[in-house]
């Protein structure tokens, strides 16, 4: 956390909570809603609290198709479009340089990559990562002939490392 503060998604309580090192409750930051400084609940709504270099707090949300900033005390600092409209945001992170990096998938099959976002304007800085796109689409669960479920995605896996080098790999294998 930010100051040795401890901060948690409460993701059915649609809000952050705010702990001191020690676990002292401090505040809650957000509330359920569609509105400035809100966030969107569990399944679809505010999936990760990322903390920037700059000392910001960033709150990615699916449903409400933003980023979210607060300041560390939890003052809400403005929202950008994340874009989703057309593609599911996967995974995400921050660059040493504040930006925001979102792996997308779109839902047509045309992309599969991790792009770099301004989370200030919302723009797309670069494109980090492309993926060759996986065939068959998300969720789909059917036994093959042998009578295994392919249960998880060939999906690649990115991770951003403290110097700013991303790291991806994928996996061909995926049965139960």
């Amino acid at each position: 956390g930010l100051g040795g503060r401890i901060y948690v998604l409460d993701q059915w309580g649609a809000e952050i909570k705010v702990f001191e090192p020690d676990g002292t409750y401090v505040s809650s930051i957000g509330g359920p809603g569609e509105g400035p400084g809100d966030l969107s609940v569990f399944r679809l709504g505010a999936v990760a609290v990322i903390t920037t270099p700059t000392g910001d707090l960033l709150v990615p949300e699916r449903r409400n198709d933003r980023l979210n900033r607060f300041t560390a005390d939890g003052e809400f600092i403005g929202s950008v479009p994340l874009g989703i409209e057309a593609g599911e945001p996967v995974v995400s992170g921050v660059l040493p340089g504040g930006e925001y990096a979102v792996h997308r998938v779109m839902r047509d099959g045309t992309w599969n990559g991790v792009l770099s976002i301004d989370p200030h304007s919302g723009e797309v800085v670069d494109t980090l990562l492309e993926f060759e796109f996986q065939p068959s689409p998300w969720g789909w669960v059917r036994p093959d002939e042998q009578g295994r479920t392919e249960a998880v995605m060939h999906s690649p896996l990115w991770a951003i490392m403290p110097d700013g080098r991303i790291l991806s790999g994928v996996s061909d294998q995926s049965w139960f």
